[in-house]
This record gives C-alpha cells, sequence and structure tokens, in this order.
C-alpha cells in the first residue's frame, strides 16, 4: 500500500538518511517567527527612534515656519524657561512642545498644547485671563514599518513628522485667529 503525502510534504533535500521537508507545520513556524520579528522590530524602532523623532519633529515646525508671517506677525522659534524648552510663538499664541523626561530613552507624555504666549514674569500666564481655551494633542510613538509616526489622539490620525509639523502651524494659525477674534482685532 502506497501512501500520498504530497499534500502535505514536500522534500526538498536529502542527506543520506536525514529528509529535509517543508511542511505545513515548517510554514506556519516560519510565519509565526516571521510575525515575531516584525513585532520586536516594532518595539525596537520605537524604542530606538522616539528621541530621534520627537527632534525631527520640532526642527520640522522650526524650518516649516522659518521666515514666514501672518498678518505681519512672524513665526518665532523660542527657548521657554521652564524645562520643555521648545515653543513656536505666532504673537500672543505658541505650540508648546511638551515631554514629561525620558524612560529607557524614549520621550514620555509627548504633547503639544496651543494656548497662549507666556509673556507674563518667568513665563507665567493664568488661564482664567485666557479668552481662549488652550488646546492639547497627546501624542503617541508608533512603528510604521521602520519609521515613527506620531498618533494624535485628540484628532484620531497618525502622523509623519513633517505632516504634523505643517498640522501644528495650522493649528496655530487658527489659535492666531481665534485670539484675535476673542479681542476684536
Amino acid at each position: 500500500m502506497e501512501t500520498n503525502y504530497s499534500q502535505t510534504i514536500h522534500v526538498t533535500k536529502v542527506r543520506g538518511d536525514e529528509v529535509m521537508a517543508n511542511s505545513e507545520f515548517d510554514k506556519f513556524l516560519s510565519e509565526r517567527e516571521a510575525r515575531q520579528n516584525q513585532t520586536r522590530s516594532a518595539e525596537e524602532v520605537v524604542v530606538h527612534e522616539t528621541a530621534a523623532e520627537w527632534q525631527n519633529l520640532k526642527d520640522a515646525t522650526k524650518a516649516l515656519t522659518s521666515g514666514k508671517a501672518v498678518e505681519g506677525n512672524r513665526f518665532e522659534w523660542r527657548p521657554y524657561s521652564a524645562y520643555y524648552p521648545d515653543f513656536l510663538q505666532l504673537k500672543n499664541v505658541a505650540a508648546i512642545f511638551i515631554d514629561r523626561g525620558t524612560r529607557n530613552g524614549i520621550p514620555q507624555a509627548c504633547s503639544i498644547r496651543f494656548d497662549r504666549n507666556a509673556s507674563g514674569p518667568q513665563g507665567i500666564f493664568l488661564e482664567e485671563k485666557s479668552p481662549i481655551p488652550a488646546e492639547v494633542w497627546s501624542l503617541e510613538p508608533r512603528a510604521e514599518g521602520r519609521n515613527v509616526v506620531w498618533q494624535v489622539k485628540e484628532l484620531g490620525k497618525s502622523f509623519t513628522s513633517p505632516e504634523l509639523a505643517s498640522q501644528v502651524a495650522i493649528r496655530l494659525v487658527k489659535q492666531f485667529e481665534d485670539y484675535e477674534a476673542a479681542f476684536g482685532r
């Protein structure tokens, strides 16, 4: 009696008495390993690339708005006196890039706060004096292939750093318009 195994086993090489075969199980194991490597790679991308991508986002925002103005008001990249030093200012409003330090090399709790410019002493402003509410975008780094993208929770979308830099600039102009309208300007 002869059994036909051709549907489940494909002999690829014979060495002496040893048969090397590609079975359905071997295929399963290969696919499983590939998925695990992909998952590990995604985690590694986030671990190893997020800090650089956080800086890339700030650099892209600064470069995108450099030399540009809205109604005669120039965008200005300024150091901030608090421990989160980076913000983009447009007249009386700002996009403040905030993180809560790093853990294992990954910036924690990255966000962008759209608010009025901190023009008081030591960069202090009082919320109750702002004519419009602040808006905060919470950013979560995610791997997309070998790159980090930013998931913006409040928008329900992911962006590359250049795409998010553009969105930040647009949102800051809208914050500026709302702020000016609140003062009847």
